[in-house]
């Protein structure tokens, strides 16, 4: 009984030596035990970039105990990666998982599931055999049902407007998200178009055209054409002078000169329609 309590007590004072010694994790335990060739893993960035409705992407690193990038060497089936999609909004909830496809040359993992509007992050967890691995949740910012069809900014692609008839003119425009140009995915009733001047305008989102058909002869005047979201208030604003970009401020000097003997360079829009009423009745 004497022997048998030393014996337990040793082996006890040996389990402990074994934790408590700082080069404990240096060697294997066990015979045949592999060392971790991964010291950390690294998920790239904040957000998993989509790539279709269905499908997301992020990257991903591995290094060694030299901190060298090891991400083309590791063997994919060393690599477990776990999924889930968080559902209702950002509430944690534990969605179900999605499938993940990993490319370590590029060091993509390319996710998939059926994305919806609720889906609002997934929580990752990378973890390479025999290492502790990096978990990070990822903003699903550019879902086809949500994020993706987000109007970000709105361009105009000239800075003139091209006359198309005796009373239309036309130009072009771009509708970008964070990443791409959507212009064909916004439908038109989704933004406000209008004109300084007494007209109307249609945009044909195929095209990234927008038409303006003035209800006026006198468009000899600074035009301001301005879109706007509905739904986000991003607002893109094209001035000018007739179907002419603006031009640049001359000196007051020479404006009232400028004015007197062509109304049409006038920056005043006022005082432009007032000269054009006096000298054509029409």
């Amino acid at each position: 009984m004497f022997y048998r309590t030393i014996r337990k007590s040793f082996v006890l004072a040996l389990i402990f030596l074994l934790v408590s010694s700082a080069n404990v994790f240096a060697t294997p335990l066990f015979p045949g035990w592999q060392e971790p060739s991964v010291k950390s893993t690294e998920i790239i960035g904040n957000r998993l970039d989509m790539t279709s409705p269905t499908t997301g992407t992020f990257h991903y690193k591995l290094f060694d105990v030299n901190n060298k990038d090891i991400t083309s060497e590791f063997p994919v089936s060393d690599l477990f990666i776990e999924a889930k999609i968080s559902k209702n909004g950002w509430d944690n909830g534990g969605g179900e998982s999605a499938a993940a496809s990993l490319d370590p040359r590029t060091g993509t993992c390319t996710l998939t599931y059926d994305f919806s509007e609720s889906d609002k992050y997934i929580s990752i967890s990378l973890t390479p055999r025999y290492s502790s691995g990096d978990s990070k949740a990822l903003i699903i910012g550019n879902s086809d049902a949500e994020n993706l069809k987000k109007v970000d900014e709105i361009h105009f692609l000239s800075d003139s407007l091209t006359k198309t008839g005796p009373n239309t003119s036309t130009f072009k425009y771009e509708i970008i998200n964070f990443i791409n140009d959507i212009t064909q995915k916004i439908p038109a009733s989704q933004i406000e178009a209008f004109s300084s001047v007494d007209s109307s305008i249609t945009l044909d989102p195929s095209t990234g055209t927008g038409t303006i058909t003035f209800k006026t002869a006198n468009t000899n005047q600074l035009i301001r054409t301005t879109l706007r979201d509905k739904l986000t208030g991003i607002t893109a604003v094209l001035n000018t002078l007739g179907l002419n970009p603006v031009p640049d401020p001359v000196p007051s000097s020479t404006l009232g000169s400028t004015s007197a003997t062509n109304p049409a360079s006038a920056t005043d829009p006022a005082s432009v329609i007032d000269t054009a009423s006096t000298t054509d009745p029409a």
